[in-house]
């Protein structure tokens, strides 16, 4: 709801107003310059974020599920499936970059590109994950080769654990096909839920990226928007060698906490 709706006035090109708020909680102010009400400026100011609370409790068996998907995963061997991928950019950066599967637990793989940087000696280089927002997509090479290029073993999966680089019409039958409304599959059994699975892959493609000789042993970064950041928070969560977490927009809030 509109707390407060007033005029302001430049001075020196600049003006300040103050909000409040009496509970934990976010504040938005809108600022317009047009009789229509236009808005063309926009900040939000988080009130004592900390002390929102959930929306409910946290299940008494959730920590216990949870070991029992890793203890699960931990089962499985990472078998990696690394295929060279050519790309210019990525030569001209001296990078190395890999079509990659990892085995997981469930249907799919872990899906996606790998870059390091060609030659890069043991335990020497930060670690970065790229994780995908809803939707159904090949994996991103751009991004991977950017990060190694700087200096990162990096990594970007798709959601789903499919094929990378693609034509449009193979995104477009999955999409229609076996993975229709994916976000809805196994919704009543945290056992059989989409997102289960999906977390876990996450968490496995974290597994096969600490495996790398390269990795520095230290820093381990996961970041994705919006579903990409549903998992960004799971994955962080399920990895406690992550150091780092970020997550745009992200998808699967506790929206009414």
């Amino acid at each position: 709801k509109t707390l407060k709706k007033f005029p302001v006035k430049l001075k020196d090109g600049t003006v300040s107003f103050a909000g409040e708020l009496s509970e934990p909680g976010f504040l938005q102010a809108r600022v317009s310059s047009d009789s229509e009400g236009k808005v063309f400026s926009q900040w939000g100011v988080a009130i004592s974020p900390t002390d929102i609370k959930p929306s409910m409790p946290v299940p008494a068996d959730f920590d216990a599920f949870w070991k029992g998907q890793l203890d699960a995963l931990a089962k499985v061997p990472l078998n990696p499936d690394l295929k060279p991928v050519v790309n210019k950019k990525a030569e001209e950066a001296g990078v190395e970059v890999f079509d990659t599967r990892v085995d997981c637990v469930g249907s799919a793989k872990v899906s996606g590109y790998y870059a390091r940087k060609a030659g890069a000696k043991p335990k020497s280089l930060p670690a970065i994950i790229s994780l995908h927002g809803a939707g159904v997509r090949s994996s991103d090479m751009g991004g991977p080769v950017n990060w190694a290029s700087k200096g990162f073993i990096a990594m970007d999966i798709n959601a789903h654990g499919i094929d990378n680089g693609k034509d449009e019409a193979f995104y477009k039958a999955q999409i229609e096909g076996p993975l229709k409304d994916y976000r809805y599959v196994g919704r009543d059994s945290r056992e059989k839920s989409y997102f289960t699975f999906m977390f876990l892959r996450a968490k496995r493609a974290l597994d096969f990226l600490c495996s790398q000789p390269e990795w520095d042993g230290r820093t381990l970064i996961v970041s994705g928007g919006s579903q990409g950041g549903f998992q960004a928070f799971a994955a962080a969560a399920l990895d406690e060698r992550t150091t780092m977490m970020i997550a745009h927009v992200p998808a699967g809030s506790d929206h009414t906490g």
